[in-house]
């Protein structure tokens, strides 16, 4: 709001060159005070705005520290993951897995052997079968040495995989924990505090701006009341000629019109600087006190936010492969899983078989004794097998006891919800990025605006202080035209009751011919009555 104090010409002789001059007098006003109405709604509407910011970032900061929370707790499940996999039980049950397997390799390769000797002694002795039976034995035989390979190849990788994801999980934990000692633990600012405050400051200026606008519109729209009076007035004097009659009605107007406008320009000076002192303590409070106060909680979140940011480019590529790594142990403690449900199906059937070799020896004839020593060695052989089986189950339960306590589940869930909070951590910070440009727009709008208001104020007081001067010098066209007047002389006024627009005049006007007023126009008036 710019808007320039231009002096008027002088004014011309007589009333009708003070109503002009007083017309344009007051039509300036009513542009400076629309300046000031307008500066102070966006002083308003900028205090609205902050408070929606402060609101905006106190909703995201809802669970402020959350993404601090979880990345404690990540550590802390990273670590038991890591324990889990770096006990030494683990590579023990490992070894003693790997080596049944490796023996009952060898048994099998021993049981192969048998197999032949047996067939040779049973072809010898004329054993009706044996040669079925050393077929399906040596079936047998191979099917539990392949699987006996497969999981061997199963506990490596499970080894492999472990030692692998221990590694990683180590690193993990380590980058988290660093990323952790990388962030500032201060509290963040208090967003509702702030809110009350903003809230505060906001119904102060509200009511402010409500108790006086009322009075800037009446002086934005006292101008052309206040022409149309003079301008009333002026008709009743040029009606007059030289009767005396219309001459008191006509001072009697000028003397109202000048107590209503020194009223109207009275309460219009007391609400410019009511509004001038509330627009600067609001403006100067958006601007500083308050700005400042969301600005420090905009830099807080901010901080928090670029946190998360450092937070994701340390832990998240670690964290991706621990979790690759440990994704492989389960794959592979599966796969062995079913290998040795499939070697224990195999063993128990390699062991019935041998049973199968006593009924052979039995039927051997004259080679009976080898049979039975042949016999017993295969069945030797298959328990010793079945027992290496228990060796590799039992083993395997210790890894998966082991396996199970690292609670490769919980940590991927855990992952996966830090994965979400630092994707919106991310979208949040380039917000909270725009936040704070926004609110320096915000403090630099409301610098502007305070220094409009005080122009604005300015400008208005200015033209109120010629306003009073004018006024006196209208109203001192009535001082010689007083007097009481008789029952006739108050008959002449009748001609000029259908002149008037507003009440006020009505009023002064029934006063002066001795009339009564209308129940309307006899009602408590206030200033928009008087000049609307």
């Amino acid at each position: 709001m710019k808007q320039e104090i231009i002096r008027p010409a002088p004014p011309a002789p007589g009333l009708h060159g003070l109503r002009i001059d007083s017309q344009q007098r007051f039509e300036q006003l009513t542009d400076v005070l629309g300046g000031v109405h307008g500066a102070l709604t966006d002083i308003a509407a900028d205090a609205e705005r902050l408070g929606g910011l402060v609101q905006e970032v106190g909703e995201a900061r809802s669970d402020a520290g959350s993404l601090r929370r979880s990345c404690h707790e990540l550590v802390e499940r990273l670590g038991q993951a890591h324990a889990a996999l770096a006990s030494d039980r683990l590579p023990k049950a490992l070894a003693r897995g790997l080596d049944a397997v490796g023996e009952m390799r060898s048994e099998c390769r021993q049981l192969r052997a048998v197999a032949s000797m047996t067939r040779v002694a049973g072809r010898s002795a004329n054993i009706d079968g044996i040669e079925d039976y050393i077929g399906s034995l040596r079936k047998m035989i191979q099917r539990l040495e392949d699987t006996t390979v497969v999981v061997h190849e199963g506990l490596s990788r499970i080894d492999s995989a472990t030692r692998e994801a221990s590694s990683l999980l180590g690193d993990a934990s380590r980058c988290a924990r660093a990323a952790l000692d990388r962030q500032q633990d201060a509290a963040p600012e208090g967003g509702g505090d702030l809110s009350s405050v903003m809230g505060v400051l906001a119904a102060r200026l509200a009511a402010s701006t409500s108790s006086n606008t009322g009075v800037l519109m009446n002086g934005i729209q006292f101008s052309d009341a206040f022409a149309q009076r003079l301008q009333h007035v002026e008709a009743i004097i040029d009606a007059a000629g030289d009767r005396p009659a219309p001459a008191v009605l006509a001072s009697a107007q000028l003397r109202a019109l000048r107590a209503d406008a020194d009223a109207l320009i009275a309460e219009t000076r007391a609400a410019l600087q009511s509004l001038a002192a509330d627009g600067r303590s609001a403006a100067q409070a958006l601007a500083g006190d308050i700005g400042g106060k969301a600005a420090g909680m905009l830099a807080d979140w901010h901080r928090e936010l670029d946190d998360g940011r450092q937070l994701d480019l340390l832990v998240t590529p670690a964290l991706r492969s621990a979790v690759t790594a440990v994704t492989a142990i389960e794959v592979a403690m599966e796969g062995a899983a079913r290998d040795l449900a499939t070697l224990a199906t195999t063993a128990q059937e390699v062991r019935l078989a041998a049973i199968n070799s006593g009924l052979l020896a039995r039927r051997s004839g004259n080679g009976k004794t080898a049979m039975a020593v042949l016999s017993a060695t295969v069945q030797e052989r298959a328990h010793a097998c079945s027992t290496l089986n228990t060796s590799c189950r039992d083993s395997f339960a210790v890894i998966s006891q082991q396996t199970a306590g690292a609670d490769f589940a919980q940590l991927a869930r855990q992952a996966d919800a830090l994965g979400v909070q630092l994707a919106r951590a991310k979208a949040d910070l380039s917000r909270a990025t725009a936040l704070l440009s926004q609110l320096e727009d915000l403090k630099v709008a409301a610098q502007a605006g305070a220094a409009d208001l005080q122009r604005g104020v300015e400008q208005g007081l200015t033209v109120l202080r010629d306003l009073p001067d004018l006024v006196r010098q209208i109203a001192s066209r009535a001082e010689s035209a007083q007097r009481p007047l008789s029952d006739a002389e108050r008959a002449e006024l009748e001609a000029f009751a259908d002149l008037y627009t507003m009440d006020r005049e009505r009023e002064i006007h029934a006063e002066v011919a001795g009339v009564a007023l209308t129940p309307m126009a006899a009602a408590q008036q206030s200033l928009d009555d008087i000049f609307f």
